[in-house]
């Protein structure tokens, strides 16, 4: 974890199998997204940006690729 910008922090899990935590259309991703931020937001006041095994970097570079 560490901090993205002044709203926002960053939660990377990356490993051999994170892309086993992003789990079959995104279900997985979107659950634990959902309590990191509502954990993170109540208590810090903070948004959350969840990345794992750099899904959505790899998703901008194919986007910038075909565009």
């Amino acid at each position: 974890m560490r901090k993205f910008d002044d709203e926002t922090v960053i939660v990377e899990l990356d490993g051999e199998d994170a892309a086993l935590l992003i789990g079959k259309e995104g279900y997985r991703y979107k659950a634990i997204s959902y309590l990191l931020y509502n954990w993170i937001s109540s208590k810090y006041g903070l948004a959350v940006r969840l990345e794992i095994a750099q899904f959505f970097c790899k998703i901008k570079k194919q986007r910038s690729i075909s565009i």
